[in-house]
């Protein structure tokens, strides 16, 4: 998560600042160490230094307008996603320049509409807060289950003569059954879970509730093949909760 935002000029001139939790850091130390960085960055290295490892659970990342004179930077969690960061800070950088075409003098410039800048462009890439998003895990996730495994369970029974005449057709029908219910709620589960504990709790749930499901609903043979995939589709599960988690985690900050 971010932790603050600092919108400056490349000659250490701050324009504006966030805190978006309680750490409290130097801005005027800050900002002259950004400024170094970005000098020297420039005329030593010809290219621009992107990310600094800040130490105690602390990163910074930064991004330049080198044509307008403007740079942001963000001290952030060493987990986030520093692609999704800088997006956000050249976010904030264009629309800076689109509402202060000029801003040479600090003190001049709008406080309300700054703020306004850096609000939405955070709004726009920050999921809702854990307890809504376990709520609208729960809502979206609780009828793909309940109708994929109905839908499961009535082809498997609907065709068991066919599959007892054809044991190698059971074992590849009811794998790839699994398999599918297995997939899409923990793609799900993932992508909407603020961190990889919920992910994780996530996915145990659905392999508990499938597998009860599943069993006490199919005759004997169905059921034994379910628990005989049961590693096979842990594994997938987790799998998919890390895929989905990480796919969101490149679109969306989380709290």
């Amino acid at each position: 998560m971010i932790k603050s935002i600092y919108l400056m000029q490349e000659n250490g001139v701050l324009l504006y600042s966030k805190e978006y939790q309680n750490v409290y850091f130097d801005t005027n130390l800050l900002i002259g160490f950004f400024a170094s960085i970005a000098n020297f960055s420039r005329e030593a290295l010809n290219t621009a230094v992107k990310n600094v490892d800040l130490g105690e659970e602390n990163k910074v990342i930064l991004q330049a307008n080198p044509k307008e004179g403007l740079m942001a930077a963000a001290i952030v969690s060493p987990g986030d996603n520093i692609s999704l960061i800088q997006e956000i800070l050249t976010n904030i950088i264009l629309d800076f320049i689109n509402e202060f075409p000029s801003f040479e003098d600090p003190e001049r410039l709008d406080r309300a509409t700054i703020e306004l800048i850096f609000k939405v462009n955070m709004r726009r890439k920050t999921f809702p807060s854990p307890p809504l998003l376990l709520t609208a895990s729960l809502i979206l996730l609780t009828p793909v289950l309940i109708i994929l495994v109905f839908i499961s369970i009535y082809l498997t029974n609907a065709f068991q003569e066919l599959f007892y005449n054809f044991t190698f057709s059971l074992v590849v029908y009811t794998s790839i059954t699994l398999l599918f219910l297995t997939v899409i709620p923990n793609l799900i589960s993932g992508f909407l879970a603020p961190d990889k504990r919920y992910a994780w709790f996530n996915t145990f749930a659905i392999i508990a509730f499938e597998v009860v499901f599943y069993v006490v609903s199919v005759e004997r043979l169905f059921a034994q093949i379910t628990l005989a995939n049961l590693p096979i589709n842990f594994l997938l599960s987790i799998a998919s909760a890390y895929f989905g988690f990480q796919l969101s985690s490149r679109r969306y900050l989380k709290k």
